[in-house]
């Protein structure tokens, strides 16, 4: 069985899930004004495929499966920008000055070798790398570690040095 999608069975579907769908992607990505534009999105883009689309279970199911398909993409491209962000921000601050056209060239170009050198890094420098990698303080890092703070600095500039050594 297909569901038909005129004008006034997408206005029905419409007020019967948007406040599901927003409640659902909010509870997933955490942000009100992005949940309401993958739910905005999603109709948008059901109401422009009407025609050529074809929903083979109950209307709930199929948008509970988009809109969780739609946050989990969003996560990921916050996540990834957030990750060049942070690695960016690092490799900046292992030099003195900005650096020029060139060294950014050669940074992307550097992104394997990084990734090797991660994996060289002992367990614990490697989990107190990724932890302010991925946005934490040195200070939020001695909480959840339960190490002194002098711990994550010292940590830290091992890690710095080490791709210092190995970044030219």
């Amino acid at each position: 069985m297909s569901i038909v999608l005129d004008k006034e069975t997408f206005e029905r579907h419409f007020r019967a899930n948007h406040e599901y769908l927003w409640l659902l992607a909010f509870q997933l990505v955490q942000d009100g004004e992005a949940a309401e534009d993958i739910v905005q999105d999603f109709f948008i883009d059901i109401w422009r495929r009407r025609d050529e689309l074809e929903i083979h279970h109950n209307f709930r199911t199929y948008a509970t499966a988009a809109i969780r398909y739609r946050c989990l993409i969003l996560l990921k491209d916050i996540q990834r920008r957030q990750f060049h962000k942070h690695r960016l921000e690092i490799l900046n601050s292992l030099h003195e000055e900005s650096p020029t056209t060139e060294e950014w060239q050669r940074i992307e170009q550097s992104d394997e070798k990084a990734q090797q050198l991660l994996t060289r890094l002992p367990q614990d420098r490697k989990k107190i790398f990724l932890d302010y990698v991925s946005g934490l303080s040195y200070k939020q890092i001695a909480a959840k570690y339960h190490i002194s703070l002098n711990t994550v600095k010292t940590q830290m500039k091992r890690t710095y040095s080490l791709f210092r050594k190995n970044h030219h």
